[in-house]
């Protein structure tokens, strides 16, 4: 796994070390991170996603565990990164549960991971034989959820696009399968992450037959879905013709859960577009509070006047004082102020 920029630095290498009790069958275990070797001597699977926590530690899925005796299984792991070592990280706890009683799910093809405010652990396993499509929770206080998908009252198969969002604390997520109801829409599903995981939000794209990924406007609240429509699938695909699938892209403001999609087709140089990262170019660190492209008293008197509010939200965040949409004015807004002083040009 790299970090795209100009650098490309390795965050997480292949390797593999060992672990004492596996969560599966309890029993030592050898654990594969990434795909280690060649050819017929590759062993593990290529990580699909990561998330990271504010103490540093990185969260992987899938990481490949080989227990003593059993046969090997996929699981999520929180890794601790370290400078040095042979591999750099140590395995610090792996995401997986006991089989049931007359287990037969088919729980290895675990696709993504997220992490909340909170500290809870989101594990999406997409596998549609024998109800296999699970959304797993893992708290900090060691207790565990799970959440068949496949289930009538939810209803997502093969789940797709999780994403956590800290404006709503919502989890998101989106299916990989036509909508039954409307082949020429889709429907993205919002669950609570405060207490039990309920089905609070569903937003419908029209326009849009496969949403494929989700990513948010921390500042507005504002949800992003790209996805695509394919129509007329040719029997044989022709590399030298136009492409059989359209790009779409839509935006989902918080108050809004009927949307149509836009075509980015012809207009912009994507083909089959598959994730979506919200970026921002910050200049000011959003310390310029009242908008005059400089960071002085004016700035800091808004500041001062929401000093110690606790219920910010989107899209103010307390006029803009709660810098770090962490929904509270604090000493790391003022941080933020304090690193920009005087500086000008902002464009935030």
């Amino acid at each position: 796994m790299r970090r795209l920029d100009t650098l490309h630095t390795i965050i997480i290498p292949r390797g593999q070390t060992t672990y004492a009790k596996e969560p599966r069958y309890n029993k030592s275990a050898t654990i594969y991170v990434g795909i280690k070797g060649e050819g017929a001597n590759a062993v593990g699977r290529p990580i699909l996603d990561a998330a990271f926590d504010a103490n540093g530690y990185v969260y992987v899925v899938p990481v490949v565990v080989n227990p003593d005796g059993n046969e090997p299984y996929a699981a999520a792991a929180k890794l601790q990164l370290l400078s040095s070592g042979s591999p750099p990280y140590n395995v610090v706890k792996l995401y997986d549960d006991p089989p049931l009683p007359g287990d037969n799910q088919y729980r290895n093809n675990l696709r993504e991971i997220e992490i909340d405010s909170a500290g809870n652990l989101y594990v999406l396993n997409a596998h549609s034989l024998n109800e296999s499509d699970i959304l797993r929770r893992y708290k900090p206080n060691g207790t565990k959820e799970r959440l068949e998908l496949a289930e009538p009252d939810v209803n997502l198969p093969d789940p797709i696009g999780m994403y956590m969002s800290n404006a709503t604390d919502m989890l998101y997520l989106a299916s990989a399968q036509y909508n039954s109801e409307d082949y020429n829409s889709s429907v993205i599903l919002g669950f609570s992450t405060n207490g039990n995981l309920t089905l609070i939000r569903s937003i419908t794209i029209t326009n849009m037959q496969l949403a494929i990924s989700i990513t948010e406007d921390p500042v507005t609240g504002s949800l992003w879905v790209v996805g695509f429509n394919m129509d007329n699938i040719p029997q044989y695909p022709d590399p030298t013709k136009q492409p059989f699938y359209y790009p779409r892209l839509a935006k989902v403001p918080l108050d809004s859960n009927n949307i149509q999609a836009q075509s980015l087709f012809g207009s912009h140089d994507l083909a089959m577009p598959l994730s979506a990262v919200w970026t921002k170019t910050v200049n000011c660190g959003g310390a310029d509070i009242n908008k005059s492209n400089r960071i002085d008293f004016y700035d800091f008197a808004l500041f001062a006047g929401r000093w110690r509010n606790s219920n910010c939200a989107p899209p103010t965040w307390c006029s803009g004082a709660d810098l770090n949409n962490s929904k509270t004015v604090e000493l790391a807004d003022l941080a933020i102020i304090a690193q920009h002083w005087l500086q000008t040009g902002c464009l935030d």
